[in-house]
């Protein structure tokens, strides 16, 4: 039984991580959150600023793994909107 449940997560572990890998690519293809911003109240320096602040000058790979360690830790980051814990908000919606 004990090799059975150890086969299952060295199983669930790669397929977690390509979940994940697609997942960010999807997001990603999306655009950058920062498009929201722009407009006439926020000017491009300070969205370039944003941009280095949220690591989005960095190429996509290492923007992928500073995510995933985030995630992890627990760290789903900030509302861009809202200005809350994401974690807070989807909590707030289950149950």
């Amino acid at each position: 039984m004990f090799k059975y449940i150890v086969k299952r997560i060295l199983i669930a572990l790669p397929v977690l991580l390509g979940i994940t890998i697609i997942d960010y690519v999807i997001m990603s293809l999306a655009g950058s959150p920062l498009e929201i911003l722009q407009g006439p109240r926020f000017s491009e320096a300070a969205i370039e600023a944003k941009s280095i602040a949220f690591g989005l000058d960095q190429p996509l790979y290492i923007q992928y793994f500073v995510w995933l360690k985030e995630m992890i830790q627990g760290n789903m980051g900030y509302s861009i909107k809202s200005y809350q814990p994401v974690s807070i908000i989807i909590g707030s919606h289950v149950g």
